[in-house]
């Protein structure tokens, strides 16, 4: 009786998977915007909905080869596509379906770690590549998608049983965000470094900074998402974007891991906007902060450049505003995060800033890279060149390191 009734139970969840919206349907049903690939470097592919970021991928521990394999069985795929002639949106959850074909991969890789540990060997870098392919199936982590939301949860369990990660959680009208904290469990009073994901990012994928950067260097890492994804999905994304930061930093108050006398800031992209409000919200707070590609004013402000905004990142921004509306109203809504218009660059920015910018960057030009720098006290800013930014990525983060330990 068990047994059958453990397979009715997983019968009922694939069925509900199966019945779920499409990712692609799930916050933006309008057509895709018309975009040449040369204009939007970064992953945009005519062809597929999400970001192919390969390179990021693969900085989390997963094969080209692995990845490769399933992008080509879900291109391969005859089924029937939400969106004809996109490559990722297969309408059911089954083989050729994005979610599916990651989080089958994710499956057959965490049963190799299962079996490493019984056998008495260590799972921990299978444990983690299952925990990538797994967040991986989830991106770019919409709420209401029913499978990428189940996909997330294996992500996170996963993550937690390879990894001494220890959850930092706080509420506020009824509403809970989670943080991931990671941090040597023979130190105490450990630097800590905040790491602010950008819109389409989840804590789980900074993994890697933590092992191969941050713990070398005696520091601890903390790990929030953005409002409205992953573990922040609790709270919509608004014009206060900095309150789930603010509510976890209170409640890191007395953790005796870490010295919150010193603690740094690595942002990515929209993070780097999260981190410049809150550094003018808590002057003082932070001893350092890395931004790479901050949005300032630019994407904001200017109608023209968000028309040319790929599919993909306008479904992530209206599902994280919370909002079901048309791409004009969605954008329009945007000006609330403008720097400038919310006087961040007026006060002043009272914290050494590193910044990192790409050349020829469609959604954060140099403008805003130095409307940031000229706002600082102090700043140093490095240009990379277009498409090249994953190369030299490593260098900067170890120049950043260098900062924080100053």
């Amino acid at each position: 009786m068990d047994d059958m009734g453990g397979s009715s139970l997983q019968e009922r969840m694939i069925a509900e998977l199966v019945r779920g919206i499409e990712t692609s349907m799930v916050s933006y049903r309008g057509d895709l915007p018309e975009i040449e690939e040369h204009r939007f470097p970064g992953g945009f592919r005519k062809s597929w909905f999400r970001m192919l970021h390969r390179a990021e991928w693969a900085w989390h521990g997963i094969s080209p080869v692995e990845t490769e394999e399933v992008l080509s069985r879900i291109a391969a795929s005859e089924a029937k596509r939400s969106r004809p002639g996109i490559l990722d949106t297969v309408a059911q959850y089954g083989p050729g379906n994005w979610i599916y074909e990651f989080s089958s991969e994710a499956g057959k890789v965490l049963r190799e770690a299962n079996a490493a540990e019984e056998r008495g060997g260590d799972p921990t870098a299978l444990l983690l590549r299952a925990a990538h392919l797994y967040s991986t199936a989830a991106y770019p982590y919409l709420r209401r998608d029913n499978a990428s939301e189940k996909a997330l949860r294996q992500a996170l369990g996963i993550y937690a049983r390879a990894t001494d990660v220890r959850e930092i959680s706080a509420s506020e009208g009824g509403k809970t965000v989670r943080a991931l904290l990671r941090f040597e469990k023979d130190r105490s009073q450990s630097p800590l470094v905040l790491v602010l994901p950008d819109l389409e990012s989840c804590s789980v994928d900074f993994d890697p900074l933590y092992e191969n950067y941050f713990r070398p260097a005696g520091l601890a890492m903390l790990t929030v998402d953005p409002p409205g994804c992953g573990m922040s999905a609790q709270f919509d994304l608004t014009e206060d974007c900095s309150l789930v930061c603010r509510l976890i930093l209170d409640a890191l108050r007395d953790e005796p891991a870490v010295d919150t006398r010193r603690i740094s800031v690595f942002a990515l992209r929209f993070g780097g906007n999260i981190a410049l409000r809150l550094c003018a919200m808590k002057p003082g707070i932070f001893s350092h902060m890395c931004l790479v590609s901050p949005p300032a004013d630019y994407i904001f402000t200017n109608a023209e450049a968000q028309e040319m905004i790929p599919g993909m990142l306008r479904a992530v921004f209206m599902n994280r505003l919370g909002r079901e509306s048309v791409w004009p109203a969605a954008a329009a809504k945007s000006r609330i995060f403008s720097l400038s218009l919310q006087g961040v660059f007026r006060a002043g920015i009272h914290v050494p800033l590193q910044i990192i910018g790409m050349k020829g960057d469609p959604l954060v030009p140099e403008s805003d890279i130095s409307k940031v720098s000229d706002a600082a006290d102090v700043s140093d800013v490095i240009l990379l060149e277009r498409g090249k930014m994953a190369a030299m990525l490593d260098e900067a983060v170890r120049s950043a390191v260098d900062w924080y330990l100053r």
